[in-house]
């Protein structure tokens, strides 16, 4: 018997391990959004040429080097005659050259120029770096977004059956109460009309259900049939502090208390 429950688990096993990995989480989400997503990239990217672009040199605070070098190489074939009768031969004589050169020019001093040319390109640096912690955090409000609507949809799906299966279950008792001629035709119209609303819930939700998926394949530069188990629930973590949440009331108390002093020497 233990060994047929222990070659059960060795087939089953590869098909625990399959669920197991389907299961996303809100964190690898954002993790795989991060490191993924394209408009994060295209940020990164420019946030990383921006960086590179503000040094002294670009500015142009350094010396600017220049080197240059030339090698030329011919090959000739000589036949001479000469009216004294001489005459010269010459096969694949060549001759080479090689040269270099090499400059430094720096400007000491070009009216302030190069000092405002560092400023904009480090403003430039700083506007990036803005402009990336923008998107990485849009990026992540709307990983959450969507992963939270799965789980919304989910929940609501599961309750939008279970009301469903009741209707059915209505639908046939008047069905039958009218076919054995103890009920009105009039229930029976009733029941199926509620029927075919839930229907049409459990369609619209599975519709949401099916676009939120989409939008996080989306989001987390995936292929959009991907299907994904979440987490069944909502766990808010977030701990408020007493302390600040004391000196903010103050502070709204004292201006309310202000403006309605305001109000009264106006009136």
């Amino acid at each position: 018997m233990k060994s047929k429950i222990a070659f059960l688990l060795i087939l089953i096993s590869p098909f625990i391990s399959n669920a197991q990995d389907s299961l996303l989480t809100l964190d690898n989400a954002i993790k795989n959004a991060l490191e993924s997503n394209f408009d994060v990239q295209i940020y990164s990217s420019m946030n990383a040429e921006a960086k590179n672009n503000a040094t002294a040199g670009n500015a142009g605070m350094l010396p600017n080097a220049d080197v240059s070098g030339g090698y030329v190489k011919s090959v000739s074939s000589i036949d001479q005659k000469y009216s004294s009768g001489s005459e010269i031969k010459r096969d694949g004589s060549g001759s080479s050259v090689l040269s270099m050169d090499a400059g430094i020019t720096w400007t000491i001093f070009d009216g302030m120029k190069m000092f405002y040319t560092r400023d904009k390109l480090s403003s430039v640096v700083r506007q990036s770096d803005q402009q990336l912690k923008i998107q990485i955090e849009n990026t992540i409000e709307s990983i959450i977004s969507a992963y939270y609507s799965i789980i919304k949809n989910r929940q609501d799906l599961k309750a939008v059956r279970e009301e469903l299966t009741l209707s059915e279950d209505r639908l046939k008792i008047a069905e039958r109460k009218l076919n054995n001629g103890s009920g009105s035709k009039l229930d029976m119209l009733l029941a199926k009309t509620d029927f075919n609303k839930q229907k049409s819930i459990e369609l619209t939700t599975q519709s949401q259900l099916d676009a939120a998926m989409i939008e996080l394949n989306r989001l987390m530069a995936k292929p959009l049939e991907n299907k994904y188990q979440t987490e069944d629930s909502v766990i808010i973590s977030y701990r408020p502090d007493i302390q600040q949440m004391k000196k903010s009331w103050r502070v709204k108390m004292l201006l309310w208390l202000c403006s309605r002093s305001i109000h009264a020497l106006l009136n």
